[in-house]
């Protein structure tokens, strides 16, 4: 028997802007709590993510 199951797969539509926003702020709030090691941190993790 055939699964006729179909998924979907949804995304919050949020404009660029606000996402940019709230990203913003909370890396302002990480690397205010971390120091600057966190922005070499963020940086490493970057690079990471983009490998994959």
């Amino acid at each position: 028997m055939i699964n006729n199951v179909r998924q979907f797969v949804y995304e919050l539509s949020i404009p660029y802007e606000v996402k940019s926003e709230i990203i913003r702020e909370h890396l302002g709030l990480i690397i205010k709590m971390f120091g600057k090691d966190a922005i070499q941190i963020i940086k490493d993790y970057l690079n990471e993510v983009s490998e994959k």
